[in-house]
């Protein structure tokens, strides 16, 4: 049979979908616990949530944050790192931490014939790291020759000259990595002084995907994880500067051949009312394939392979951002075809587009939480914003109700007076075209913070 490729297949009938419950409730007295049953396979996906990011970085020793989760697993009661790790492989459990700026998260995936060992060398970790000089003359060698390589990536510069632009003098300023020169500073002192004072019960959160009941885990984690040391809640809220109208902020790499390009301001927190509209209007705005954006930049110009926009979220601030990387070359006529399209905004957005958004979102909804690690990523982003335990269950609803007027109305939140322009590239070819730049609103970055 020949298939008509020219007619986009439409949507049979609604989508409805049914969730695992999530529950919650306090475990060893007061820790929360957040646990969702799915039987699919006789594992346990794990993790502990330690409210304790990079935002708490002091001055001056940034990467302090991400150096201590380093070193967690680098040998514990007595054990070594070899002994931790093969330990781990033996059982063939999953086991990582990794940290945000709002948080440090240690992950466990186990069979759950094997929960038990496995939860006992977590225990260790948790609760009794050596924090040996030489395990951190190690991992701090390691951790500055990262961040070189790291300012190699002209996208890594670019996310972080852009956030440091916009929440200056404040906690999320940094890279969750540090900066080497900050790397230098740290001691091992200063290590065991942060574990003590912000990876404490009074900042732990734990959730669970599991195929064991939950009264059974929660035996288990009372058993091998706590007690977890007692401590107060040390993470202090961060303070953000006014924020004022847009720069340019131009960012010199040698030899580079693209640009990136990184436009937007800073706006409000996930937990406001107007998130279902903002996530409307940014799928039509840039945030999927059909967006205004992609197919203004991507098919009919050709300027890039790819550009996307988001309302993105930390725990105490909000910010939209355009990114894109595009040839130098081609860098002004980008940057004003994404301006056009911001200027476009404010007349409004068409039925269609609108009905699509919805279908988009709605349909792709039940595949992100086909596997244990989707559930728990998503769990943790539930947490982090403090969102309640019904969130996912009324996700749709929530997406259906929202008006052509609501969505509309979110326009306002992209202030073209209040967008900052960062560019990473080349001076010598990408700014060539930029002449209306006025010298008042123009800065050059510093690679060296960056």
């Amino acid at each position: 049979m020949k298939i008509n490729r020219s007619t986009k297949p439409a949507p049979q009938g609604k989508l409805e979908i049914n969730l695992p419950a999530v529950e919650k409730f306090n475990t060893d007295g007061d820790v929360p616990f957040y646990f969702v049953r799915k039987n699919d396979l006789p594992i346990v996906n794990l993790r502990l949530i330690f409210r304790a990011g990079s935002k708490a970085d002091p001055v001056g020793k940034t990467g302090l944050t991400y150096m201590t989760s380093m070193l967690l697993d680098e040998g514990a009661a007595g054990l070594s790192t070899f002994e931790i790790d093969a330990g781990f492989e033996n059982l063939g459990t999953g086991f990582s931490i990794s940290t945000t700026q709002d948080s440090i998260y240690i992950s466990l995936l186990s069979l759950n014939e094997n929960l038990e060992q496995s939860l006992d060398l977590l225990g260790k970790i948790v609760n009794s790291p050596d924090f040996t000089e030489e395990s951190f003359g190690i991992e701090k060698h390691k951790l500055v020759n990262k961040i070189k390589r790291k300012n190699d990536d002209p996208a890594y510069i670019a996310g972080n000259a852009f956030e440091n632009h916009l929440f200056k003098d404040s906690g999320y300023a940094h890279p969750a990595l540090g900066y080497s020169d900050d790397i230098e500073r740290i001691t091992n002192d200063d290590v065991k002084a942060y574990y003590k004072k912000y990876l404490v019960r009074e900042n732990l959160t734990l959730l669970a995907v599991s195929s064991i009941d939950s009264g059974d885990l929660e035996k288990l984690l009372k058993q091998y994880i706590f007690p977890v040391q007692i401590g107060k809640t040390a993470v202090e809220s961060i303070s953000l500067n006014p924020e004022e109208d847009g720069r340019f902020i131009f960012v010199h790499k040698d030899n580079s051949a693209q640009s990136e390009i990184r436009i937007g301001h800073r706006t409000g927190l996930r937990g406001e009312e107007n998130y279902y509209s903002k996530i409307l209007l940014n799928t039509i705005f840039g945030g999927q394939f059909s967006s205004r954006l992609n197919l203004n930049l991507r098919e009919d110009k050709g300027y890039t392979y790819g550009i996307h926009s988001g309302f993105n979220y930390y725990r105490e601030a909000g910010f939209f951002e355009i990114s894109t990387s595009v040839q130098s070359e081609v860098t002004h006529d980008a940057v004003a075809e994404i301006m056009k399209e911001v200027t476009k905004l404010a007349s409004g957005i068409t039925d269609e587009e609108l009905k699509f958004a919805k279908s988009y979102l709605i349909r792709r909804f039940p595949a992100l939480f086909e596997t244990y690690g989707q559930l728990v990523n998503h769990l943790t982003a539930m947490i982090n914003h403090d969102l309640p335990s019904e969130y996912f269950a009324t996700y749709l609803d929530n997406i259906r109700s929202v008006t052509k007027k609501e969505v509309e109305n979110s326009i306002g939140l992209i202030n073209p007076s209040r967008l900052n322009t960062l560019i990473v590239g080349n001076k010598d070819t990408a700014l060539e075209k930029f002449k209306n730049v006025e010298n008042s609103n123009f800065s050059m970055g510093n690679l060296k913070n960056v």
